[in-house]
């Protein structure tokens, strides 16, 4: 089993005047989440956006899991909010220059912050980590909506 964090730091969720969701990474990395016609999608996108309303800021993680029974191998973003992880399922990664949109599946689950960050400090103290960790709500939900993720 294998949990690698790909990047860390500070983030925000804000809404523009005209509705879009605008999604920073770190003050630097800045992307608007889209409704494709096959799912959302995150786009690379500049600083140019105006906050009209915060959704939702505070620490980020950028996790790749391998062969971890509690995670999909696939790059996760988790959000904190409030005393809350929400985990968030990147299929293909964040967008880059060379690739600007990727799908984004934002999952209902959530994992308590102090949960998330002990197993990301312990990945390989799974019967500790499982001690501390509470069960993350709706996992058939994010397995339903990966299956139909790997479809398209």
């Amino acid at each position: 089993m294998a949990a690698r964090i790909r990047a860390q730091g500070r983030y925000e969720l804000f809404e523009t005047a005209h509705h879009h969701k605008v999604l920073v990474l770190d003050k630097k990395q800045w992307f608007a989440a889209v409704e494709g016609q096959q799912g959302d999608i995150l786009v690379k996108s500049n600083e140019e956006h105006e906050k009209a309303h915060m959704l939702q800021d505070g620490k980020f993680f950028i996790v790749e899991f391998k062969d971890d029974p509690k995670f999909n191998d696939v790059t996760h973003l988790f959000l904190e909010n409030g005393e809350m992880y929400q985990e968030i399922i990147l299929p293909n990664g964040l967008p880059s220059n060379r690739d600007t949109q990727k799908r984004i599946v934002w999952t209902d689950d959530t994992m308590p912050k102090d949960d998330l960050e002990y197993y990301l400090d312990h990945p390989k103290s799974t019967s500790t980590a499982e001690k501390h960790a509470h069960p993350r709500k709706s996992k058939a939900h994010t397995q339903r909506q990966l299956s139909s993720t790997s479809k398209s």
